[in-house]
């Protein structure tokens, strides 16, 4: 496991998963579900930045940024973060938008 800093200065995690194939293929079949799952989910929170607080959308850049294969994805990710980083706390977008209870 290899630990990385965001420009933030959050630490990102990658852990290695086991080869497909290996005796621990039905891990690394869970591993790669859930690793769909979230990217799917964190481009969710992206899409509609507008009605999300400032703290999941960094949520959703750091999951981006550890699992995504796109380099381009992971750049643009890491420009929401720098972005966010830099508003002044006064303006920053934390109140809650609703949504299920």
């Amino acid at each position: 496991m290899s630990i990385d800093r965001t420009p933030a200065g959050n630490a990102v995690a990658h852990i290695p998963a086991p080869a497909c194939g290996a005796p621990g293929a039905s891990i690394c079949n869970a591993q790669s579900h859930w690793r769909q799952a979230r990217l799917t989910e964190a481009r969710g929170v992206l899409a509609d930045i507008g009605h999300h607080p400032d703290t999941l959308v960094l949520l959703a850049c750091q999951v981006i940024c550890a699992h995504s294969p796109d380099p381009n994805e992971r750049t643009d990710a890491l420009g929401m973060m720098r972005l966010l980083s830099d508003r002044p706390p006064e303006t920053a977008n934390t109140a809650p938008k609703g949504g299920a209870a």
